[in-house]
């Protein structure tokens, strides 16, 4: 995510000389002229750490780019060849742009990091980071698309792809957009570095790519801060970067824990500094009432941001961001899908399908029924009958109104399409790729800072797609393979963890607090009044008591995140 913003005027063939009330207008909301390397675009940048501006692979790029070796990417025909070089040769978060003829073509890097809208203005072609700050003449007209937003809630994975706003069009990662038609081609999908010829050596390719990115994310800002949550991933991602070259620039490490002993992870979470050599600065997380300004205050996106629900943390995580000077943060999220650490007999599925004699002896076996605490007869059986339900991920399951629980059509997100093909362990992990880009979205902390996923990084996601799933699982733990890369980098304690923190009791907890701003605004809200929410529903779950044995907090901060996002633009 980028917390500078960008704008970007396209005018038939020609670089557009914004009208004098047009300039004034953008002047006066903190926009100012930068440089453009095409002489199509006028290209306007605003806030303190606007993003860089630079030609790539004969495009127009916004964001950061890095160079790398040529990658799984580029779908023949369809579009503009400069945006299949730049999913070939480059990576990073940006958004391209290119000019052919009357066509104007829009990329969103396949990380999903850079991100971006478009439409179109008294004729001109108006690409920006964001809907806000926008002078009446260049504003578009938009509603809210109730349809989308349905599907938003009946498919979570929808909420990473399509924008719910009518009058603009929006990429999804790896995908190029035509502005004034609307015509898209996919560039880059997940399942096709799948479907790559597996390296010879995993371990090796696996930890050189984290090497990798690590090292090119570090090096590219002036000073970092790294998440640390006490988990593996933040850890693995905190020490290898501060390994690197620019290592140095890692100020300290943050981590943040619970009242509560399942929250609390700052044993793991000092054992992670300490191998990192950085200061950790742990902060309680405080159970106190929400508002409704807590949620409008990150609902101006182009799609609903479900990043910020904990809006405590997100605002004292920007404060810190800020007090410390830091350009960036850098966060272990991804690493459940890349790594895979997703509790499955599936993977069991893709090792009975590799050449060779198996039996119930087998040790991929026994050590996939130890992980899952089942017999290995279990474990065989579904992998014998396995089959992966791609479309039925939802935060709001228990709350799902009339409309919403109608069936839907098509798939979710582009990125399913055609993953049928694979074997049933890689299409999870797929899967679950996909839902890690529902990380993207507004949040303080990123209007603070850069919000840096290494392990979301288009490299690594490649090489970890184009293993077997079954050898990330090799011995029978999730993340086996992450962890031999880790065994020489951080403490036998984390390396070895098998548990995880929770934190559904201090969310619950946050509700319970929160019951009297939550019932009027969800239960008198738009999503209860379209049907696409069930009135009845939430107001069951609204009560202390189910909240503290069902645990639905996370469902109903969703809820109101998204309650937030269309009364915004709805208004």
């Amino acid at each position: 995510m980028m917390p500078g913003g960008f704008l970007v005027l396209v005018e038939d063939g020609r670089r557009p000389q914004a009208s004098e009330a047009i300039s004034e207008g953008l002047r006066s909301r903190g926009w100012r002229p930068a440089d453009s390397p095409m002489p199509w675009a006028e290209v306007w940048l605003r806030g303190e750490q606007p993003p860089l501006v630079s030609r790539q692979a004969g495009a127009l790029t916004i964001g950061r780019v890095f160079h790398a070796r040529e990658m799984n990417a580029g779908i023949e025909g369809g579009a503009p060849p400069a945006l299949s070089d730049l999913c070939r040769s480059r990576w990073g978060a940006y958004v391209a742009m290119v000019q052919e003829g009357a066509e104007t073509w829009v990329l969103r890097d396949p990380s999903g990091a850079g991100d971006a809208v478009a439409w179109r203005a008294s004729g001109t072609v108006v690409i920006s980071s964001s809907l806000d700050q926008l002078p009446p003449a260049l504003a578009p007209d938009v509603s809210v698309d109730w349809d989308v937003v349905t599907d938003f809630v009946r498919r979570a994975l929808s909420a990473a792809g399509r924008t719910a706003l009518t009058g603009v069009v929006s990429p999804v990662a790896g995908e190029a957009v035509e502005v004034a038609s609307g015509r898209r081609v996919q560039l880059w999908r997940p399942a096709d570095a799948a479907r790559a010829p597996a390296p010879r050596e995993p371990a090796r390719a696996l930890a050189a790519s984290l090497d990798d990115v690590c090292a090119t994310w570090t090096g590219a800002y002036g000073a970092l801060m790294a998440e640390v949550s006490g988990g593996f991933d933040s850890a693995l991602v905190a020490v290898t970067a501060r390994r690197s070259a620019a290592g140095g620039r890692i100020g300290a490490d943050l981590n943040y824990y619970g009242d509560r002993r399942e929250g609390d992870e700052r044993r793991w979470a000092a054992c992670a500094a300490a191998a990192a050599d950085l200061p950790l600065l742990a902060h309680a997380k405080p159970v106190r009432a929400l508002t409704e300004a807590d949620f409008a205050e990150t609902a101006n996106g182009v799609r609903p941001s479900f990043t910020a629900l904990d809006p405590v943390r997100d605002r004292h995580t920007a404060g810190e961001l800020n007090r410390h000077k830091a350009d960036a943060l850098l966060t272990g999220y991804g690493g459940d899908a890349v790594f895979f650490q997703m509790p499955s007999a599936l993977p069991a599925a893709d090792y009975l399908a590799e050449p060779g004699w198996r039996t119930i002896f087998d040790p991929f076996f026994l050590g996939t029924s130890r992980w899952l605490r089942r017999s290995v007869w279990s474990v065989l059986s579904e992998a014998r009958r396995a089959r992966l339900e791609t479309d039925r991920v939802s935060y709001f399951a228990p709350f799902l109104g009339p409309r919403a629980r109608e069936a839907g059509q098509g798939l979710s997100h582009p990125w399913l399409e055609g993953i049928g093909t694979l074997p049933p362990g890689k299409q999870l992990q797929v899967l679950h790729v996909v839902v890690s880009q529902l990380t993207f979205g507004r949040s303080r902390r990123g209007e603070a800072a850069d919000l840096l996923y290494p392990l979301l990084s288009q490299p690594l996601v490649e090489t970890a797609l184009a293993i077997p799933s079954w050898k990330h699982l090799d011995g029978g733990r999730d993340r086996a393979l992450a962890r031999s890369v880790a065994a020489d980098r951080l403490p036998p304690e984390i390396v070895a963890r098998r548990s995880k923190g929770m934190l559904t009791s201090y969310y619950a907890r946050q509700v319970c607090e929160s019951l009297g701003f939550l019932r009027a605004y969800l239960l008198d809200g738009r999503l209860a009044a379209e049907g696409v929410l069930d009135r009845a529903a939430m107001d069951a779950a609204l009560h202390p008591d189910r909240l503290i044995w069902r645990g639905d907090g996370i469902g109903l901060l969703s809820a109101a995140a998204l309650e937030a996002w269309v009364r915004r633009w709805s208004a």
